[in-house]
């Protein structure tokens, strides 16, 4: 009904004897959003929305392990077990987007020493694409994990799970974090549509994907011009 609609969050709007007009959808993080937001994208089936998991790249390397194919994505608004890299904590309040995909590439480890350069473009054309014109003022806005399985005989990856989790809303973080965090609601004013951005994230890293290996210095070049710690 248009009341149960509207308590889950649509702005519907109602005029007389013109019935009734949907102005908003609520930003929440659902597979049915997402994946509406994907139509006709080979990875459509493959998205996978939960309301919390200890940590996106976890669920993927579960699913990895089970014999999960290429393409694979789990994401969410909130993390209890947020990973960043060297074993720090990533901080993953309600409000953000977490994101992880498992990609099955085909190759030695040392052959994949370019894949988060690449996952950061990917990133940054996925904030572009729902975020026109956007200065971040050298604050971080996003973090990126890169984790490989290794086949104990081939020494080959088995698998590499690319795990994101951008900032969205202004909420309350550690001091240490915030004096160095960029949200996307606090440089825009308003709170991104986490479903069409983590619909964006998809396109660009199905992109990554089919370039990983035949468009890496393009890719590279892209990453270079925009990276502000070279």
């Amino acid at each position: 009904t248009i009341d149960q609609l509207r308590q889950e969050g649509y702005g519907i709007d109602a005029a007389p004897k013109r019935g009734y007009t949907l102005a908003s959808v609520p930003d929440r993080l659902d597979t049915a959003l997402v994946r509406a937001h994907l139509s006709g994208h080979p990875w459509q089936t493959l998205v996978t929305a939960v309301p919390s998991v200890d940590s996106t790249n976890n669920a993927c390397k579960r699913l990895a392990a089970e014999g999960a194919p290429d393409g694979p994505v789990v994401l969410t608004g909130c993390q209890t077990a947020g990973k960043g890299r060297r074993g720090r904590t990533f901080v993953s309040p309600p409000g953000g987007l977490y994101f992880s995909v498992i990609l099955r590439p085909h190759a030695k480890p040392e052959a994949l020493m370019h894949l988060t350069a690449m996952a950061a473009v990917a990133a940054a054309r996925a904030v572009f694409a729902v975020s026109d014109d956007l200065v971040l003022g050298g604050k971080k806005l996003c973090g990126i994990l890169t984790e490989i399985g290794i086949e104990a005989e081939s020494r080959e990856v088995d698998y590499a799970v690319v795990g994101i989790g951008i900032n969205c809303a202004r909420v309350d973080l550690p001091p240490e974090v915030s004096a160095m965090s960029a949200s996307l609601e606090a440089f825009t004013g308003q709170k991104p549509d986490r479903a069409r951005l983590a619909a964006a994230l998809v396109r660009s890293l199905c992109e990554l994907e089919q370039a990983l290996f035949t468009e890496k210095d393009a890719w590279l070049r892209e990453f270079a011009a925009h990276c502000i710690t070279i």
